[in-house]
């Protein structure tokens, strides 16, 4: 925008005008009055492409700027649908762990009444307490993946992460 009002200003026509009276006395008593004016105009006809330049230089100046800011915006949208995409697989992650571990504790309900009759030996209860153990450990494992896509979402949408995980700022 500066550049643009500088090269209007540079293009302002100078108008310039000088006058004056002189009256000249010599010994010889011949007086001459001499008066004279002069007017001088200063304006710039032919730039040698100047401004056809600079104008052309500004007008590709802000192509780019939008250029730039559209690609700035399709880069923002692109990263928010990816971080809600995570976020959605994170948590179909998780409630598949919650329900393999529902499972694993009706594994373990079983078993133990089999144990308790007799039905099954210590070492099929134990491994129904190891598969408890282990989808125990994968819902753990799906909530720090669910919760850390949030946290990419909420940086994705410029949300504050203190904010978005209930503490103060």
């Amino acid at each position: 925008a500066n550049a643009a009002q500088a090269s209007r200003r540079e293009s302002w026509p100078l108008l310039v005008a000088v006058g004056g009276v002189e009256h000249v006395r010599d010994r010889f008593y011949l007086h001459q009055t001499n008066s004279f004016a002069a007017v001088v105009l200063k304006a710039q006809l032919f730039d040698g492409g100047q401004a056809a330049s600079r104008s052309k230089a500004l007008r590709l100046q802000a192509e780019a700027t939008s250029f730039q800011l559209e690609a700035t915006s399709r880069a923002v949208e692109r990263e928010i649908s990816v971080a809600e995409a995570k976020e959605m697989a994170a948590q179909k992650a998780l409630s598949a762990a919650v329900q393999a571990a529902a499972f694993a504790e009706e594994e373990v309900r079983l078993e133990s009444l089999r144990h308790a009759q007799g039905l099954a030996t210590t070492r099929d209860l134990l491994s129904a307490q190891e598969h408890l153990a282990q989808a125990r450990a994968a819902i753990a494992k799906a909530q720090a993946a669910w919760l850390s896509a949030l946290g990419e979402k909420a940086a994705a949408y410029g949300e504050d992460f203190l904010r978005v995980f209930g503490g103060e700022v």
